[in-house]
């Protein structure tokens, strides 16, 4: 009779703490999940450009631009504010710019962003050649990001995937051993 009773006290330190650990184990679980869920659902890089990031300062760099050999296949909108700075000589330099994008939405993108910019610096009386010739710079940039930077960024979001779903997989372990223990103490002879 004092056996079973030192193996029923152990028992139910067992099951005690079996329990404990299963429900704390799953709750940390689902808050790591939904931690993870906002992290990848939020992760995007964003492109756009404000007034305030570039340096309106006189460039010290040599500012040119090769010549585009080959116009975009899509019709680009260029907002007429653009196009008041980028015309006649200067629609090649903006031509060439363009260019070096890749994706039309990108190139869409960067002459929208741009007329903003060039609203902006005009509103603000800022020298807006400057700022165009230091907004393309920043601009092309945050758009080309090297090809390792992709793949970084999708083996980032592959491993956070990942851990999500080892973390279901532990949710629904620590479930189970809830349930394994709920019918072994159902069944138990008294």
């Amino acid at each position: 009779m004092e056996n079973q009773s030192k193996s029923s006290k152990l028992e139910t330190f067992l099951f005690g703490f079996t329990r404990i650990f299963a429900i704390g184990g799953s709750v940390i679980g689902l808050i790591a999940i939904a931690l993870l869920v906002i992290n990848l659902l939020g992760s995007g890089e964003s492109t756009y450009v404000a007034l305030e990031d570039i340096n309106t300062k006189e460039s010290t760099k040599n500012n040119t631009v090769e010549e585009a050999s080959a116009k975009p296949k899509k019709q680009l909108k260029t907002p007429d504010n653009v196009k008041t700075y980028l015309s006649g000589d200067n629609e090649k330099i903006l031509q060439g710019w363009l260019d070096g994008i890749n994706g039309h939405e990108n190139k869409q993108d960067f002459l929208t962003n741009m007329s903003e910019v060039i609203s902006d610096a005009e509103s603000k009386k800022v020298e807006v050649i400057n700022v165009i010739n230091n907004y393309k710079t920043l601009k092309i940039s945050k758009l080309n990001k090297g090809e390792m930077a992709e793949y970084k960024e999708l083996g980032q979001k592959a491993a956070l995937y990942s851990v999500v779903f080892g973390l279901v997989i532990f949710i629904a372990l620590m479930s189970l051993i809830l349930v394994m223990l709920a019918i072994e103490r159902n069944t138990r002879n008294s």
